[in-house]
């Protein structure tokens, strides 16, 4: 098998070049994308994904304790019937500001 050649560039590269750097991928190589020498991305070949899954390759693996589908009970199940807290909701039930300055709505009442 012949080694994989690797191409480094940087992002303005990347955008100015998309084309070329798709036809080296196709050709069997890698593209690396650096930000300011950094890299930050890899540009690869696309391989279909095989739509079989296999059952059982946990089989040994995972062990469930003999409770693990008991009725919830107490605060733990008082907790799934709470409505939910939303990003930049107060726990009183009013929604902050948005950093945009738009006004948020209540969820709860």
């Amino acid at each position: 098998m012949a080694p994989i050649m690797e191409t480094r560039v940087d992002i303005h590269d990347a955008k100015t070049r998309l084309s070329q750097l798709v036809a080296i991928v196709e050709a069997g190589g890698e593209v690396v994308i650096a930000r300011s020498g950094k890299p930050v991305a890899r540009l690869v070949p696309y391989a279909e994904r095989s739509g079989t899954r296999q059952f059982g390759t946990l089989k040994g693996r995972l062990e469930l304790s003999r409770e693990w589908d008991a009725p919830l009970e107490g605060d733990e199940l008082a907790a799934w019937h709470e409505a939910p807290i939303l990003p930049g909701e107060a726990k009183g039930g009013t929604v902050a500001p948005s950093p945009a300055g738009k006004r948020g709505r209540s969820v709860r009442k």
